[in-house]
């Protein structure tokens, strides 16, 4: 290799040598800072669980206590132990009853007209009956989730199996576990949620970062957009940005080290040897008396890969 290819080989390896330890250093500030943002979509995701369990349990809790009442369906003390219970049940809007399938009474008081009982979407390990969304009597533009236990149901607003605190950037959403969308904080798209609740527990889909949490009947996912880890990006990118330049010096210098030991004298020389460069030219000894060759002198020279051959 002859002085010009390696000075420019050199020069490549240095550039390579500053550019891609920097380059690391960026990628790996990002990777950082999307899993440290995925821990923490993951901690808002379990908390909602966490609270979609707690609203369905005192909701549950309500609905035997009203089924253990043993006096007279839709009288005034039973229309009016529904009435307590719904008061001081945080996540129930209205308690009512039924009898062969139609709603006789609820926690307003009597019932006029035919309301159906609605057809469950599943039934929860404690055997309530959950109709994930419902149109009530009561609310002509207000879906409603209606839990019900044997012959009482309960009306539970969905926005209370997400009553989480969350950053204005992140959107939450509730689902069973069959996918259907039970609640929702600041507006998710629910085909996005439908799509990812498909796929791996967290990851970015297009534009959003996501983390998903699973429980017994729920399935909760967070989300927010990528925009807004910037800023923890570049925090990691100053802190890793020492170690990336340390780095790049160092193979800067290795280099250089290495082709200066190259391009030196003695370097040739010991590549010359290994690659048996060396060769013997035989010059001839001549009496000058008598003009006979009486013997040779063995000369070794230093022929080059392309040919030529080194002055002496």
């Amino acid at each position: 290799m002859d002085r010009s290819r390696i000075i420019v080989t050199a020069v490549v390896l240095a550039m390579l040598g500053a550019i891609l330890p920097i380059a690391a250093m960026f990628h790996l500030a990002w990777i950082q800072a999307v899993q440290k943002e995925h821990e923490r979509l993951q901690l808002f995701a379990s908390r909602a669980i966490a609270r979609a369990d707690i609203s369905l349990n005192d909701a549950t809790a309500a609905l035997r206590q009203i089924d253990q009442f043993t006096g007279i369906r839709c009288s005034a003390d039973h229309i009016a132990r529904m009435r307590q219970l719904t008061i001081n049940t945080r996540p129930i809007e209205e308690m009512g009853y039924f009898e062969n399938g139609l709603l006789k009474c609820s926690s307003w008081g009597p019932t006029e007209g035919r309301v159906a009982q609605s057809t469950p979407d599943f039934t929860t390990r404690d055997g309530i009956a959950v109709t994930a969304r419902m149109q009530p009597v009561m609310s002509e533009d207000h879906f409603l989730m209606a839990l019900r236990y044997r012959d009482h149901n309960v009306l539970v607003d969905p926005v209370r199996f997400v009553d989480v605190i969350v950053d204005p950037s992140v959107q939450l959403a509730l689902t069973t576990q069959t996918g259907i969308l039970l609640g929702a904080l600041n507006g998710p798209n629910p085909a996005r949620i439908e799509k990812i609740i498909a796929g791996p527990g967290e990851g970015i889909d297009d534009d959003l970062l996501f983390a998903t949490a699973r429980g017994t009947d729920w399935i909760a996912v967070a989300t927010e957009p990528t925009s807004q880890i910037l800023g923890s990006v570049r925090k990691q990118q100053f802190m890793l940005l020492p170690l990336g330049a340390f780095m790049a010096a160092f193979i800067i210098g290795v280099v250089v080290w290495l082709s200066r030991r190259r391009l030196s004298p003695l370097g040739e020389l010991q590549i010359a040897v290994r690659k048996h460069e060396f060769i013997v030219h035989y010059q001839p000894i001549v009496e000058l008396r008598t003009g006979n060759c009486i013997g040779a002198e063995a000369l070794v020279r230093w022929k080059r890969p392309n040919g030529s051959l080194v002055r002496p």
